[in-house]
């Protein structure tokens, strides 16, 4: 009589020693957080309508868009920007890096000038900054 009592324990303890190895937090996001400025020659302040989009890419394949974030109302340069992301999906055998568009009214206004590599290795405190570069529109 007393085994039977004893059996749904017994397998409790079981199924839960199982699950004890298994961590409820695998795979979870590493979050970091990139930050720096987007950088300009020019000192002209953006209309309050421009819209910023940074971008944080992996080329390894298909160019895949990683993380983003937009800014709003961004004022004169320099502009400062923070882009969270999953550090635990940068993998060493792929290529990083940041884009950055400035939009007003839906309309490309700069571009960043350089590609901005992002190291698997890279410290999130050390800032990056993006050189932007203005694009020369006819329709401008």
């Amino acid at each position: 009589m007393r085994a039977r009592k004893s059996a749904p324990l017994l397998a409790l303890a079981c199924i839960s020693g199982l699950l004890g190895g298994c961590s409820l937090f695998a795979g979870e996001p590493q979050l970091e957080t990139l930050s720096g400025q987007l950088t300009s020659e020019t000192t002209t302040s953006l209309p309050a309508d421009a819209t910023i989009e940074v971008r944080l890419i992996e080329h390894g394949g298909d160019d895949t868009t990683l993380a983003t974030t937009e800014l709003h109302h961004p004022g004169p340069f320099p502009i400062d920007y923070q882009l969270r992301y999953d550090a635990a999906a940068l993998r060493t055998d792929h290529r990083y890096t940041l884009d950055a568009t400035i939009r007003v009214n839906t309309r490309v206004r700069y571009l960043n000038g350089d590609t901005v590599p992002l190291s698997t290795e890279h410290d999130p405190g050390q800032p990056l900054d993006i050189p932007m570069v203005p694009v020369n529109r006819p329709d401008a």
